[in-house]
């Protein structure tokens, strides 16, 4: 939820008609994206239709998702300056995308996703898939055309290999008497055929893919590939240079610690096996570098210069390599760069490499490795949680994207009241076998804390589930332009329910003041049973649980150097520390006391306090 501010949110009204002017929001709120390639379609309309009200402080989106909020956060700061495109060149992105390309076949969209040179004969038999049905017959007629050379070799090696078998089991004659019934002998050369076709295929997936940086395609190609097409949308919405890169410091404006606009992504290491998000704070910069060749494949010219002209201050024994690269600090990343390392989706679009130092294997080891980083939607595809607060000072609006196995009959949907959005969802798989149970783990494994994080209270009420079909969305880079307008529609109608529902004098039930309310209540029980954790061991008569140990409050008294590690600072700061170990002590002392506890009659499922890492 939204970060406490001092800063007042006034004039907050429910307009009678939804404006058309974005010049005149005056209200202030957040927005977090699921990851999806209908996100490149729903977002933006959702998005244009809240910007009408509101002026958006913080962005957050994950995998594809990372395209529309890199995207809204460049037409926010088109708007902060008055220049570029902003959101009047965004509302136009889903007719753009849902158009037929100039070159070559399918939509705008599709064209997106390129593949290399190396890789087009297998992206070409596999994206067969998905434009329609039956998909085995497309995908084998697709291996046959682009794999044809396999098929041959194959085919007529097993003939050759059955006709010399045949020889040495009798002799010539007789073989080439059974050869007058060609059944048998055909159905050897399509066996042979299939198996050079595969092979042809596993020749690609364990050296081409691995060698195109782990992906089908690395996004880059003509103007109209991902990564140079992005690139030139944010800076015509920003309104930058095309040779200076909307970067997070632009975003920020003066002050890092008082963003003006507060963008962030999610990324995995999948070498370190976490999560990153992005930008990298300082210290996590510090751990990394990159080469320029790698950058070179993956990124404009403008945007690798920039990098490199950008880069941080180093004094580590890597920076003695002239091949490695100081990575950026985070006000001076480009935002494509960002965007970029969240939406590297596995197998189709290739991971970026840094360069990183194992600190793990000793402090002696200083040989830069490789870091691979993937999409973000791996470690969470929806982080929901981006931009929260225990007690929110303006609303952080969510997009669901939800896959049904037939066409949805509500498209777009939230909760009514309190009670409803705390079920869990159903993922019927039994009647695609093993490949659907097989889905199901990784669906489980990919979001099962997203999921759980949604039916919080306050955070299921902020959340508009889009239904999309089996046919839209997912994979489905190449969607009729009828879908897609259909879509675009359907993300126009989520966000007008969003400013509808959240305006302060709105009548339903779940509206601002109610969400306020959900807040404080749910934030109050739970910091009661924190402190109910709390107090007892921080009391000065607590018994440790192993005798000869000192409770905590002794332990914080010690003098200084007297504790075995990280020292208090100063006198004022080992006093401060002592007075709230004393209040925290009262105030649970007193909560325990209470005739009634504030979890009584809290909303459910009751959220739980705990340290964690920030990701």
């Amino acid at each position: 939820m939204a970060r406490d501010t001092a800063e007042p949110i006034k004039n907050r009204r429910e307009p009678a008609e939804p404006r058309t002017d974005y010049s005149q929001a005056d209200l202030v709120c957040d927005v977090v994206m699921k990851g999806g390639i209908a996100s490149g379609i729903v977002y933006p309309t959702a998005v244009c239709r809240l910007a009408r009200e509101y002026r958006f402080r913080s962005v957050g989106g994950t995998s594809a998702g990372a395209i529309s909020a890199a995207a809204t956060a460049a037409a926010e700061y088109g708007r902060m300056k008055r220049q570029g495109q902003s959101f009047r060149g965004l509302e136009t992105l889903p007719q753009f995308l849902g158009e037929k390309s100039a070159r070559g076949a399918g939509s705008r969209m599709f064209r997106l996703f390129q593949p290399q040179p190396e890789t087009e004969r297998l992206f070409k038999t596999l994206v067969a898939g998905i434009r329609g049905k039956p998909r085995i017959r497309r995908i084998a007629f697709a291996a046959i055309g682009n794999y044809w050379l396999y098929a041959v070799l194959g085919g007529g090696a097993t003939l050759l290999l059955a006709v010399v078998v045949a020889s040495l089991g009798g002799s010539v004659r007789s073989a080439f008497a059974a050869a007058s019934s060609w059944v048998p002998w055909l159905l050897l050369t399509v066996v042979g055929g299939v198996i050079g076709i595969a092979l042809g295929v596993f020749r690609d997936l364990r050296d081409r893919v691995p060698a195109n940086d782990y992906g089908l395609s690395t996004g880059m190609g003509g103007c109209d590939a991902l990564t140079p097409w992005l690139h030139k949308l944010l800076q015509d919405l920003s309104g930058k240079q095309d040779n200076e890169p909307l970067t997070f410091g632009d975003l920020w404006g003066d002050s890092a610690s008082q963003k003006k606009i507060d963008l962030q992504m999610l990324t995995t290491c999948l070498t370190q096996g976490r999560p990153y998000r992005l930008p990298f704070t300082d210290e996590e910069a510090d751990l990394f570098f990159f080469q320029r060749k790698d950058l070179e494949r993956l990124f404009p010219a403008p945007v690798v210069d920039w990098m490199i002209c950008n880069q941080r201050p180093c004094e580590s024994e890597a920076s003695g390599r002239e091949d490695l690269i100081p990575f950026p600090r985070g006000k001076d990343l480009p935002v494509i760069v960002a965007t970029r390392l969240s939406l590297s989706f596995p197998f189709l679009i290739s991971a970026v490499p840094l360069r990183g130092i194992d600190r793990s294997r000793g402090n002696d080891n200083s040989t830069p490795e490789t870091c691979w980083f993937s999409d973000g939607g791996i470690s969470s595809n929806f982080p929901v949680h981006f931009f929260d607060a225990p007690l929110p000072g303006w609303p952080t609006f969510a997009i669901n994207l939800r896959y049904f196995e037939k066409e949805p009959t509500k498209r777009v949907v939230m909760p009514r009241d309190n009670d409803e959005g705390t079920a869990d969802a159903f993922h019927h798989f039994e009647e695609k076998g093993l490949v659907g149970f097989a889905r199901a783990i990784f669906d489980a494994m990919q979001n099962w804390q997203d999921n759980a994080q949604a039916r919080m209270p306050g955070f299921r009420d902020r959340i508009a589930h889009i239904g999309l079909a089996p046919w839209e969305g997912g994979l489905n880079i190449d969607m009729a332009h009828k879908e897609v307008k259909k879509i675009a529609r359907i993300g126009a109608r989520a966000g007008a329910l969003l400013a509808r529902r959240f305006a302060l004098k709105s009548r339903a039930k779940l509206n601002w003041e109610n969400h306020r309310w959900v807040r404080f209540r749910s934030t109050m029980a739970s910091l009661e049973k924190m402190l109910e954790r709390l107090g007892p061991p921080l009391a000065p008569d607590s018994q440790p649980p192993r005798s000869g140990d000192e409770n905590f409050a002794a332990l914080a008294k010690r003098g200084a150097g007297a504790l075995p590690s990280y020292q208090w600072e100063s006198p004022e700061q080992q006093e401060e520390a002592v007075r709230t170990v004393r209040l925290v002590v009262q105030l649970a002392d007193d909560c325990s006391k209470a005739q009634k506890n504030l979890s009584a009659g809290a909303p459910e499922p009751m959220p739980e306090l705990r340290a964690r890492p920030k990701i």
